[in-house]
């Protein structure tokens, strides 16, 4: 009965460990940034419909034939099994890194809703997370824009 309770008592512990672990959305979004620095792309925020979104280009825009646009996955949309995530930017966001390596031609990363640029007043949970079971968030973001 005790290995029970004491089970009961720990497996909630070790999720909210887990939880804690996530880097701060700032902290995610000046990684980004830092990524594409030395290949002087730099994040710009296009005020759109509903969401701001955070974009980055690369330092001449020259018209081309193709434009090859590199689109991120849903992101942090769970932390673990138990935590949904509060704010869905990317730890690593992998198509960036595609984007910054690509060797010629016109590329671009859009920002998906809510990533990176967090606007407190339309970025809900709900939209990244509305078919997952738990609701249990592990982390706030702050209730101002990231930039």
């Amino acid at each position: 009965m005790q290995k029970r309770l004491a089970l009961w008592l720990l497996v909630p512990l070790l999720f909210s460990a887990g939880c804690a672990t996530v880097p701060a959305p700032a902290g995610r979004s000046k990684h980004a940034q830092a990524l594409a620095a030395p290949r002087g792309w730099v994040m710009q925020t296009i005020p759109a419909s509903r969401f701001p979104l955070a974009t980055f280009l690369p330092p001449a825009i020259t018209p081309a034939a193709q434009l090859t646009l590199y689109l991120e996955g849903d992101a942090m949309a769970r932390i673990g099994p138990a935590c949904t995530c509060a704010d869905p930017t990317h730890i690593d966001p992998l198509a960036l890194r595609l984007a910054l390596a690509q060797p010629a031609g016109a590329a671009a990363y859009p920002g998906r809703p809510c990533q990176s640029v967090f606007a407190a007043d339309t970025c809900e949970e709900s939209l990244w997370t509305a078919l997952l079971r738990s609701r249990r968030s592990c982390q706030r973001p702050a209730r101002s824009s990231m930039r």
